[in-house]
């Protein structure tokens, strides 16, 4: 993925970021699944407001990802912060735009509503 300040104005709610990872269970996850992709999130802008004076009037907004992982579920996390840790991993992440003629927001509250819930056990992803 280029680097990530020259292109983060260029992403837009809804688009997917995929992982290619490169660990072992990397490896288990890509021939289960028929891909070459480990792991997949969607970008998302979250309003922020003006946290400073308590006030939710600024449009004040961060990249974030919505992303499901089996111990935290549904959770949106900062996308510079995922950046990091993946290049930490010496994982690859690939940046696929949506379709410009899909309704954004009604996909984002989509996501809204999966927000927190639950992922999978630990059993589901060892038996799948």
């Amino acid at each position: 993925m280029p680097e990530f300040n020259k292109i983060q104005n260029q992403i837009t709610s809804g688009d997917f970021l995929f992982v290619q990872g490169n660990k072992w269970y990397s490896k288990i996850i890509m021939g289960n699944t028929f891909s070459k992709f480990t792991h997949v999130s969607i970008a998302c802008w979250v309003s922020l407001g003006d946290v400073r004076q308590g006030q939710h009037e600024n449009n004040s907004q961060r990249l974030c990802i919505f992303e499901a992982i089996s111990i935290h579920g549904v959770r949106i996390y900062p996308l510079d912060m995922f950046l990091t840790d993946c290049q930490k991993r010496g994982e690859r992440v690939f940046w696929y735009k949506l379709n410009p003629g899909l309704d954004r927001q009604v996909f984002v509250e989509y996501l809204n509503l999966h927000l927190g819930k639950r992922y999978a056990s630990l059993w589901q992803m060892i038996y799948s």
